[in-house]
């Protein structure tokens, strides 16, 4: 069931994404990415029946957030807000968190594991159709940890700020290594990556205003010991 919903779900992101240009979270580059993934492992799992277990529990964990992330898309696109896209988006963020984030990463170490201990009846045939199917399992969890970092975190964050105020996370805060806090913020918030590029920008415009006074005083050394 799973692969004929991704047999009609890739084309119609393909479309989304290079011709409507709609972005995420109805169709981007990357959620083609991650259709053309799921479509390869599911096609090999059905195929070849390998790897069994770790392409049926991956599976049913991520289409367990479809439950949440398919209504909280069509709340987006008919403007809804309320108690039902609230509780909703709770429970995306709760059921993302513990399927896509951990369970699924845990079940990447077990599967490395697994796989150094892997000894196949049938061969090399078995062997490709193991890398293949695990390795787009490795892709999918990380591109699920990319939208956990840019998409669920700051919803999340916006969330907690409308409900409890701006300054709500200050106490754990304080908690944390100033260093620390710096590289999360300038790493893991839209604002601290703005900032940071903002730096970075001011720096190198920075380091060519000295080469170019280097530059003019070096050119103004040798006309001096002339004069």
């Amino acid at each position: 069931m799973s692969l004929g919903y991704f047999s009609f779900s890739l084309p119609m992101s393909v479309y989304m994404a290079f011709v409507l240009k709609a972005g995420f979270p109805y169709g981007s580059p990357l959620m083609v990415c991650h259709h053309v993934m799921v479509f390869v492992a599911e096609a090999t799992f059905l195929l070849t029946g390998y790897p069994a277990f770790y392409m049926a529990a991956s599976g049913w964990l991520f289409e367990l957030t479809n439950i949440f992330f398919i209504p909280h898309v069509l709340m987006q696109q008919l403007r809804m807000s309320g108690t039902l896209a609230t509780v909703n988006g709770v429970g995306l963020i709760l059921i993302y968190t513990a399927c896509r984030s951990l369970a699924c990463t845990a079940l990447v170490f077990l599967s490395l594991a697994d796989l150094a201990a892997f000894d196949p009846p049938a061969g090399a045939y078995s062997w490709l159709s193991a890398l293949v199917g695990l390795c787009c399992f490795y892709g999918l969890t990380i591109i699920s940890w990319f939208w956990y970092v840019t998409s669920v975190v700051p919803a999340l964050h916006g969330g907690l700020q409308r409900a409890l105020g701006d300054t709500y996370y200050m106490p754990c805060v304080q908690l944390v290594p100033a260093r620390l806090r710096q590289l999360l913020w300038s790493k893991c918030t839209p604002t601290g990556r703005a900032q940071e590029r903002e730096a970075r920008r001011k720096f190198r415009a920075l380091q060519e205003l000295r080469n170019e006074i280097a530059a003019d005083a070096a050119e103004e050394q040798p006309r001096a010991c002339v004069t």
